[in-house]
């Protein structure tokens, strides 16, 4: 789907389809170790300021050293990472993606560095950005981890988030394009009725039934005609789509304490535990349980 040599430009109604999610965001020091070891994400990237001390990563298997001073982009899938003693630092998670999963930051690389002293907005604005969550209720659960689909915030406190997150994002492609081997993935065009179906998936609730009626309605095609279309553009049936969508929140509330595997398997529509056991190990080859493992002893950075 990414046309790297064509203008970086698409129509509007193709930019909605856009997803831009803040998953996690924090500004501080971390405690020794705490998030020391290895860590898997899934479509997601990863900036790091350094205020003070240093950060060994190895992600994708290239090793990195960050020092103070500088900013730290990493799209990597498996990262290990070593923070020294004396760290702070201001830390963005994001989802930037189109429907059928591709980010919009593309590399050759799974990570790019460069001094923050250029960038100052960045910084400035990722700042906002802490600030919108402080000003969360969080009904017991520890706001320095931040991650943000456990909390609940109103209509206006949503949309500054995402107008903070909108304006950094700008700022970040255009550090990105800049660096050697990052640029953008750009559609080379999504067949409208298809991309009325995924907005339907996209505003379902999670705990809901598959929209099929709805997608039909919205599209103006039957089923079978839209799943032809998804499996040309995207590779996947919009079932597939549905369930990958099921797949990444299940993964996001499992990497948090707090929530227990039952009242995310009800959350995603599930009767029974053990249907949802069976069906997060069919998708991602791990039981909840062995999953959430790996998370919950680490703070995330």
């Amino acid at each position: 789907m990414p046309i790297d040599d064509q203008p970086l430009k698409c129509s509007l109604h193709d930019w909605n389809g856009l997803r831009s999610q803040l998953v996690y965001v924090r500004n501080g020091p971390m405690p020794k170790g705490s998030a020391d070891g290895t860590f898997v994400r899934h479509n997601e990237l990863s900036a790091w300021l350094l205020h003070t001390g240093s950060a060994r990563l190895v992600a994708d298997g290239r090793e990195t050293t960050v020092h103070a001073g500088q900013w730290l982009i990493c799209n990597a899938k498996k990262i290990y990472q070593e923070l020294s003693p004396d760290i702070s630092l201001l830390s963005v998670r994001i989802r930037h993606d189109w429907p059928e999963g591709t980010p919009l930051f593309s590399s050759n690389s799974p990570v790019c560095l460069f001094d923050a002293a250029g960038y100052p907005e960045l910084e400035s604005i990722a700042m906002e950005m802490v600030k919108d969550i402080g000003t969360v209720k969080w009904g017991g659960f520890d706001r320095s981890y931040s991650f943000l689909w456990v909390n609940r915030v109103d209509y206006q406190s949503y949309m500054q988030q995402q107008a903070h997150l909108c304006l950094w994002l700008g700022r970040l492609a255009g550090v990105v394009m800049k660096q050697p081997g990052w640029s953008l993935s750009i559609p080379a065009g999504v067949d409208a009725r298809l991309a009325q179906a995924m907005f339907v998936i996209d505003r379902q609730h999670l705990n809901k039934h598959y929209p099929i009626e709805e997608m039909e309605a919205a599209s103006g095609l039957g089923i079978k005609k839209l799943n032809r279309i998804s499996m040309v553009a995207c590779g996947m049936t919009l079932h597939a789509y549905w369930e990958q969508r099921r797949v990444e929140r299940a993964r996001r509330a499992l990497e948090q304490e707090g929530v227990s595997v039952k009242e995310i398997a009800s959350g995603l529509g599930f009767t029974q535990l053990s249907h949802f056991s069976v069906w997060f190990k069919r998708h991602t080859g791990e039981a909840p349980r062995e999953y959430r493992g790996r998370f919950i002893t680490k703070a995330p950075a």
